[in-house]
């Protein structure tokens, strides 16, 4: 009877250790063929990246005029303290950020630039955005053109971003974003 017991636990044993190595020969697999193990880092950082393109996007006439109440002369800024997030910011964000993520940057009114470029007659492009990974988080730099009618400035853009494991974005900062409202309302 020991002998039966004995070499049924040998065989359990011997079918664990195939399951671990499979395990581990899969696991290795997926790190030796590249992009097999970026995916999710590359969603995170394509995610970051369309946060922060659409944080700086021109407003289109539409979407401008969406904020202006007929009744009122207030600039569409000051009507958005009072009303509900308008569709299209909704539609540049949300999909991008966790939901904490999206309640930060509505509650920091991040997504504004846009309205007061447009109010002061700037054309906003953003160039040469890098978002590099380093240590889970993200490091974002770029440059922010505005041209106006009579002027032109260029702001460098300095950041950071977290996401969840899905990519989704749950933190981001503009380090220097009161210097870019300044030149925006200048």
């Amino acid at each position: 009877m020991e002998d039966y017991v004995y070499k049924k636990e040998k065989k359990r044993g011997a079918v664990n250790m195939k399951k671990i190595l499979a395990i581990l020969s899969a696991a290795a697999l997926c790190l030796a063929f590249p992009g097999c193990s970026e995916g999710q880092m590359n969603n995170g950082t394509e995610n970051v990246e369309a946060v922060v393109e659409n944080l700086f996007q021109n407003l289109e006439e539409s979407e401008y005029e969406e904020l202006i109440s007929p009744d009122s002369g207030e600039a569409a800024s000051e009507n958005l303290v009072t009303a509900e997030l308008p569709q299209w910011v909704q539609e540049r964000f949300q999909e991008y950020m966790t939901e904490e993520g999206y309640e930060d940057l509505t509650g920091t009114a991040f997504y504004e630039i846009s309205v007061k470029a447009c109010e002061n007659n700037w054309e906003m492009s953003l160039e040469h955005l890098d978002v590099q990974q380093v240590q889970g988080d993200y490091e974002i730099s770029g440059e922010l053109k505005l041209r106006g009618e009579e002027s032109e400035e260029s702001i460098g853009i300095e950041g950071s971003a977290q996401t969840d494991e899905k990519g989704q974005v749950s933190y981001l900062n503009i380090s220097n974003m009161a210097e870019i409202a300044e030149a925006i309302q200048s």
